[in-house]
């Protein structure tokens, strides 16, 4: 049965635009160590189930990780060139996790090529038919590394997270001018 037009939450409109944008940075900050004591992959697995309990779940999840993909690469600055050869080392890392299955890794490394490349990566996505939860489960793992590039690249745990925030200020300063 497909819930993809249940709406789960009162902010539907939003999570519509950016996808679940605040359970991705919470579920990344998770397993990036930036909260006192990470939780296990067992405790990870147990609040990860529920927010994708529905197809709607599914979708809000891998669309608010690919939205945190894309702004944090956007947030990186200029680069002199796209970081495609990071792709690899990231499908290598997300399918270590014992969780992930080898089937989603090519959507993985295409969404972040697709995104290095200047492609809007939610419709790249969506031009290749529904989301598996397996697949949302490994958008995570890929948002993480994205977020721990970024933070090698700036030597700095946290800085990943932290230049988003101030794009997001940056951004929502500007639309109340």
């Amino acid at each position: 049965m497909d819930t993809r037009d249940d709406p789960q939450r009162p902010d539907r409109d939003f999570l519509d635009e950016f996808g679940d944008l605040d359970t991705a940075i919470e579920m990344v900050r998770l397993l990036n160590d930036e909260i006192e004591e990470p939780p296990s992959a067992e405790e990870f697995m147990r609040r990860f189930q529920p927010i994708t309990a529905t197809d709607q779940g599914v979708y809000d999840i891998w669309s608010g990780c690919m939205t945190l993909i894309y702004f944090l690469f956007n947030s990186m600055g200029q680069l002199d060139e796209p970081p495609l050869d990071f792709v690899p080392a990231a499908v290598r890392k997300v399918g270590e996790v014992e969780q992930v299955p080898a089937d989603v890794l090519p959507m993985i490394a295409g969404g972040l090529t697709a995104t290095f490349l200047g492609q809007e990566p939610r419709e790249w996505r969506e031009r290749y038919g529904v989301v598996s939860r397996d697949e949302s489960l490994a958008w995570i793992f890929a948002a993480w590394a994205v977020v721990n590039f970024i933070d090698f690249l700036n030597e700095e745990k946290g800085s990943a997270l932290k230049n988003l925030n101030e794009l997001i200020e940056t951004i929502l300063e500007s639309e109340s001018e």
